[in-house]
């Protein structure tokens, strides 16, 4: 019994972290996509992607208030910082949250 919960972990761990590689992807290709509407992406989810980050420029309740959706973008955002290695990172805020990160840290920013 206990092995048959351990291997349902385990696929549980494996799905979340394909689903956080597939959730980054989607944050580049987003990121790097220059759709117009008269030359839409083939990605369906690319424009899902761009239009929550549209929301989040747009909020007056922002994440801190408790809006959802603003809370989605800074997830998505910091499970980029914790892994991007880019000094010049194309993603929106990534190098405002590694100095952040690093601070947290306890480590010196590297500015």
């Amino acid at each position: 019994m206990i092995q048959v919960i351990l291997l349902k972990q385990q696929d549980h761990t494996k799905l979340m972290a394909q689903q956080r590689k597939e959730l980054l992807n989607l944050l580049m290709h987003a990121t790097h996509c220059r759709t117009t509407s008269s030359d839409p992406c083939s990605n369906p989810k690319c424009l899902q992607m761009k239009r929550l980050f549209g929301h989040a420029r747009k909020c007056s309740i922002r994440s801190s208030g408790g809006c959802q959706q603003c809370q989605k973008v800074w997830y998505i955002l910091k499970l980029h910082a914790e892994i991007c290695r880019q000094t010049d990172c194309c993603v929106p805020r990534c190098k405002d949250l590694k100095n952040y990160l690093e601070l947290q840290a306890g480590k010196p920013s590297g500015k």
